[in-house]
């Protein structure tokens, strides 16, 4: 019975469930000002409670609220063909592996012209019967984010959905394991590179002495620092070399020093493939995804270290049971809070030393802030 109400809850599920009706019947609906007839079509889970939609002879859907409704019945049924045949999407070793995410609309989809349903297509074996020319190109991964209207797509999703490419990303930039350091310019709109050749270039903070910054190379496993002012400038130092994960974000701390997340420890099995470029390659194209080859991300760790390099302090979530792939980090008034892109929560750890009064936004911007 769940399948025959597809999307639909609240009172709407209810009604239908009492009158024993599900998508695909043809009903008449009496209400105070209308008598409507028509299909009942699926919704998704997005979709507001309390509504039954219907497609009329007309072709036009009408959602009509169940406390409008006086009168509903089955008159009849006509069902949509609502799979698309599938065929088995071909695998070619010789090209690449793509993730779609899905998010709904008709881009991927197609008309029941019996129903006028919109049918969604996005397994990739759906894709491949509707888009044979996809497998020309690439080996395809499908995963459905959401399942809405375009104009649905609001702030929330899109926020949503960047979490989800950066997923995605992390685990394509060990296989790429490239990057650049770059520098904008907000007066001319113009940008420049300072550093070339670094091994996944991700978390970046200016120093406490405004001449520098840190940044870290996640995949090479290192912290170094770049003078851009000054009689060191341009020049690039080694802070903390061969550290034992993976270097994430970097922020400053109320007492001069800094803090780095760790996105994940290191594993002898992983520092071998990423000193195989060939190896890691071919995992790409063979392998789908979900089965490459990944670090520990399973345990949470913050340390904080000073411009010498060394580490003054640590805090653990060994188990990964709170705070897992720690991704961030941030100091304010006394607190130290977490966060992480696959976790579904903010953490945070009273520091008993820190000053209360220190944010770091008044560190960076001063009286700008």
């Amino acid at each position: 019975m769940e399948d025959r109400l597809k999307g639909y809850k609240g009172n709407a599920k209810s009604l239908l469930k009492e009158k024993k009706l599900g998508i695909w019947d043809i009903v008449k609906i009496k209400t105070d000002k209308t008598v409507l007839e028509g299909i009942i079509l699926p919704r998704t889970e997005y979709s507001a409670p309390d509504f039954i939609e219907i497609k009329m002879e007309n072709n036009y859907n009408v959602g009509i609220h169940v406390d409008e409704i006086n009168e509903i019945h089955k008159i009849g049924g006509r069902e949509a063909k609502y799979k698309i045949p599938e065929k088995k999407f071909p695998i070619n070793k010789k090209l690449p592996f793509i993730r779609l995410l899905g998010t709904g609309g008709t881009v991927a989809s197609r008309l029941d012209y019996t129903t006028g349903a919109v049918i969604p297509s996005f397994t990739p074996g759906e894709l491949f019967s509707s888009v044979p020319e996809l497998a020309e190109i690439c080996n395809l991964e499908c995963e459905i984010v959401f399942e809405i209207l375009s104009e649905n797509m609001k702030h929330i999703y899109w926020q949503e959905l960047a979490v989800k490419i950066k997923e995605a990303a992390v685990s394509v930039d060990a296989l790429k394991a490239g990057g650049e350091s770059k520098v904008a310019n907000p007066s001319n709109k113009k940008t420049k590179t300072l550093i070339r050749n670094l091994v996944f270039s991700n978390g970046v903070c200016v120093a406490h002495d405004n001449n520098s910054f840190f940044f870290a190379e996640t995949w090479g496993c290192r912290v170094s620092r770049y003078w851009f002012n000054g009689p060191k400038a341009g020049k690039v130092e080694s802070i903390l070399p061969n550290i034992p994960g993976y270097p994430d974000n970097i922020n400053r701390a109320s007492d001069g020093n800094y803090w780095l997340a760790l996105v994940g420890m290191r594993t002898p099995t992983y520092d071998l493939a990423m000193t195989m470029p060939g190896f890691r390659k071919r995992m790409s194209r063979r392998v789908a995804s979900d089965e490459w080859l990944f670090p520990n991300i399973n345990t949470g760790c913050v340390i904080k270290f000073n411009d010498r390099g060394e580490v003054l302090e640590s805090f653990w979530d060994r188990g990964g049971v709170n705070h897992p792939m720690i991704t961030s980090m941030r100091e304010h008034r006394g607190y130290l809070y977490l966060g992480g892109i696959n976790n579904n929560r903010i953490g945070r750890i009273r520091l008993s030393e820190a000053d209360t009064s220190w944010t770091g936004k008044s560190s960076y911007w001063g009286d700008r802030s």
